[in-house]
């Protein structure tokens, strides 16, 4: 990559988030979209909602004519990747930032420096419409259950979905971060489903908790595994802790980004992996290699019974069955 690509892909990037959060990539869909009518309804001053634009064109991913700003075909190529500019630049921003002190000791993840819960949480949803769900909803399709946790909930979006296409079917999402169980709460109630969906906020491991909630058939963790796993010695024991807080969980459906080969990687570095793992060693929290997860499961007592490459890059999803051979210590 030459320095002025990298220097304003850097400038990009921030660009791409703004426009997002004005609602202004959305508005393109449709074609092109008069630059007086885009800052009316996105509330922008012109002058500067049109030097966005501009800088967006020149980047190619716009073009503006005759007073009407519309997408390139890169532009809607990244319009169906915008989760990763929330997740990455929204969220993970404030870690970038102070990547010296972080280094150094100056500075720790957790005391003086944080990442946008908020903005992991809506740019995880978009990942998921965006890239995911189509993966997700195959993989569901050979088994059957009325209800379903969410550990690592976000916002709510694949629960609120989950259970918005069984009338009968009953949800509980669990999150550690209460920035993101206020968001799920306020997204479930708008849906219509708090009368079958509950949001708790909540470290479901914590201290390989004793803590249990019964009546639930499927758990799903999706793109947090890493953290439990780097939280705790044993792998197997973070499987054995979630098959005994769910006692009644026959299915397990786990997704999560594993690390990337690097030594025999060739090509272009792709969205996503480059940045992933470089801000969890900063939190000091390793992402591993897909062996790591595969040998907790069987450990665990948790059959695989599918794994397929899922939206993201080095990320994997797993439906998994609970063995009822391997019993989970108590």
């Amino acid at each position: 990559m030459s320095i002025p690509a990298l220097f304003n892909g850097f400038t990009g990037s921030h660009v791409v988030l703004a426009l997002e959060e004005l609602g202004v990539w959305d508005r393109m869909k449709d074609g092109a979209q008069p630059l007086e009518l885009l800052a009316e309804d996105t509330g922008c001053e012109v002058v500067k909602l049109s030097s966005l634009l501009r800088t967006m064109a020149l980047l190619g991913y716009v073009v503006v004519h005759e007073g009407k700003a519309g997408l390139t075909d890169a532009g809607r190529e990244l319009v169906g990747n915008i989760g990763f500019f929330v997740w990455g630049v929204g969220g993970y921003g404030p870690v970038l930032t102070d990547l010296a002190d972080l280094a150094t000791g100056r500075k720790s993840f957790g005391a003086e420096v944080h990442r946008d819960e908020r903005r992991i949480a809506i740019g995880a949803g978009h990942v998921d419409r965006s890239l995911m769900r189509p993966v997700e909803e195959d993989v569901l399709s050979g088994i059957e259950y009325s209800s379903v946790a969410d550990l690592g909930c976000g916002d709510a979006t694949r629960l609120i979905r989950l259970c918005a296409g069984d009338r009968d079917r009953v949800g509980l999402g669990i999150d550690i971060s209460r920035s993101a169980t206020d968001l799920a709460t306020k997204r479930v109630a708008e849906a219509g489903l708090a009368d079958r969906i509950d949001i708790v906020c909540e470290d479901v491991l914590r201290s390989m908790s004793e803590e249990v909630f019964p009546g639930i058939e499927l758990v799903a963790n999706f793109l947090m595994m890493h953290d439990l796993l780097a939280a705790h010695d044993d792998g197997a024991d973070v499987v054995r802790t979630l098959r005994r807080v769910f006692p009644d969980a026959r299915y397990f459906l786990v997704a999560d980004t594993t690390a990337r080969p690097w030594d025999r990687h060739a090509g272009p570095v792709p969205v996503f992996s480059l940045e992933f793992e470089l801000v969890h060693t900063f939190m000091d929290t390793p992402i591993m290699n897909r062996d790591v997860y595969e040998n907790a499961f069987a450990a665990g007592g948790l059959r695989i019974l599918r794994r397929e490459p899922f939206g993201a890059p080095s990320t994997w999803i797993y439906l998994l069955e609970a063995d009822d051979t391997a019993t989970p210590r108590r």
